[in-house]
């Protein structure tokens, strides 16, 4: 079993990066997010909510010129954060499409951003649609731990493929990783998970509703979510003189 690292760095929020240090508990729902970029392909990303009184913390800010670190006076606290994977160019590479996705030219690199960057970067023309996970409280923790473990041990060394190593591949690989050995369905998983269900989100979510991880309920779409449109919310009890900020803050 492993624990999480005190921060992660390169948190993505609001067109910067940041270290973000996530609790090592406090997750209280997890959810798979799929957009339909096309009529054929869904990319899938997850999302973690986490408790009102263990928010993540973005906890300095990172130069994109220079690298360096600078500490926030007053962190910035999310609720809610996403787990993405994306197909970033190598030197070199022409810029992404699904024609140039075959190359071999690009690496996957699992981000970690919130809501909001998601949200402004998808626009109003898609659609995020959202389904939770069935889990115990330990288990969607496990899950945010396999994530968090898995981006750190890639970084940016596997070459993305549009079919066998893609956004949908990732989130199975967190779940797979993230479930114990013991769990009868990881068994299920590894039995009967057969290539088509890692092509694409939608087939993702079907093949996890069927298997009776994923909730067949379809909740409001992720920008129209209330429970991740908090405007500046302050918690002055639990969270002191920080601000809470989640979807639409500051707008």
């Amino acid at each position: 079993e492993f624990s999480l690292p005190d921060s992660v760095a390169n948190f993505s929020y609001r067109g910067q990066f940041y270290v973000a240090e996530i609790p090592k508990e406090g997750v209280q729902r997890v959810g798979l997010v799929t957009k339909n970029f096309s009529p054929i392909f869904t990319s899938a990303l997850m999302r973690f909510e986490f408790k009102l009184e263990n928010p993540v913390k973005l906890v300095a800010r990172i130069s994109k010129a220079t690298g360096e670190v600078e500490p926030l006076e007053h962190p910035i606290l999310l609720q809610n954060i996403l787990v993405s994977n994306e197909a970033i160019s190598t030197k070199g590479a022409l810029p992404y499409t699904f024609t140039h996705s075959f190359l071999g030219t690009h690496a996957n690199v699992l981000r970690f951003m919130s809501v909001e960057d998601k949200v402004r970067e998808t626009g109003n023309k898609l659609a995020l649609e959202q389904h939770f996970f069935d889990l115990s409280e330990a288990e969607a923790n496990a899950f945010l731990t396999s994530a968090v473990h898995l981006s750190d041990r890639l970084g940016a060394s596997e070459t993305h493929h549009p079919v066998f190593r893609n956004c949908a591949t990732m989130v199975m690989r967190i779940i797979k990783e993230g479930l114990k050995k013991e769990d009868p369905r990881l068994s299920a998983l590894d039995r009967t998970h057969l290539n088509i269900s890692k092509y694409n989100g939608s087939t993702l979510r079907s093949f996890l509703q069927n298997k009776g991880l994923l909730s067949a309920e379809k909740y409001p779409d992720l920008a129209q979510d209330p429970s991740v449109a908090v405007d500046r919310v302050v918690k002055q009890t639990l969270l002191k003189e920080c601000v809470l900020e989640s979807f639409g803050a500051g707008n």
